[in-house]
């Protein structure tokens, strides 16, 4: 007999018991206990069904659906704290200033920044992915060079790009001596880029450049990038560009064939 109408669009747990069930239509007189032990049945089936196949397609879409809405938010935010920092200076800005240039509510932002601190981490880990992003297309687009003159031009581009996260950057930096903090993050920070840029030279095959997660060469970079921001310096940096290339060198001359995993 067909199953009845309540099961038509059960689980494939249920159909099997469609048998028994049309059994107590047929026969309506079935003593009650029979039918309190089937309506147990039933519980058990339907309980173990959602364990077993459990229902997929709107739930996952809706948790794509939140993410992709809370990584927009944040970036809302980063893009408003990133014109405040530049605008006022980083220890100017506060988080009713964010908040009012969002256009969010006071709750909105606290919900995902606490503090200007934690949107400025956030924001120099966008300013790390966008120089593996312009990093991946340069070297797609320079296969046939030499990759000592490839690991050059990265390196060149680095301490000489123009773009919003190097001001912060040297932003950050200036302020680090000034306050504790701001020393963790970038202690934090150093750690994290180092990690990341390894995997990135060991993608590209790329091991001359690991003496750029030495911590001799990245105050080298950061004093470049500081004079270059905050003094009338980098023209003439340019300018001498000879003279930075030998430091450049130099530093992948030191960088040994068993160094050169750990980045020292």
């Amino acid at each position: 007999p067909p199953a009845p109408k309540k099961l038509e669009k059960a689980g494939p747990l249920a159909h099997a018991f469609s048998g028994v069930l049309a059994d107590f239509y047929l026969f309506p007189g079935s003593h009650p206990s029979h039918i309190l032990t089937l309506c147990s049945a039933s519980i058990i089936i339907k309980s173990t069904e959602a364990s077993i196949f459990p229902k997929r397609g709107r739930g996952d879409t809706m948790i794509q659906r939140n993410r992709s809405i809370q990584e927009r938010r944040k970036a809302e935010i980063c893009q408003a704290a990133r014109d405040c920092f530049l605008a006022k200076g980083f220890q100017a800005t506060t988080m009713e200033d964010i908040v009012k240039a969002v256009g969010m509510s006071k709750g909105g932002v606290y919900h995902y920044y606490q503090s200007t601190i934690a949107i400025l981490h956030d924001l120099m880990l966008d300013g790390n992915t966008q120089r593996f992003v312009l990093a991946d297309d340069y070297l797609a687009q320079a296969k046939q060079q030499d990759p000592q003159a490839l690991a050059m031009e990265l390196v060149m581009q680095k301490l000489f790009d123009h773009n919003d996260y190097k001001r912060l950057y040297a932003m950050f930096l200036m302020e680090c001596h000034k306050h504790e903090s701001l020393q963790a993050l970038k202690r934090e920070l150093e750690a994290e880029t180092k990690a990341a840029f390894m995997d990135f030279i060991r993608q590209h095959d790329l091991p001359m450049l690991a003496f750029m997660v030495r911590d001799d060469f990245i105050e080298f970079a950061n004093a470049m990038i500081i004079a270059g921001e905050y003094l009338p310096l980098e023209e003439t940096f340019l300018h001498r560009s000879d003279l930075v290339r030998q430091v450049i060198v130099q530093a992948m001359a030191q960088t040994t064939p068993a160094n050169q995993k750990e980045g020292l």
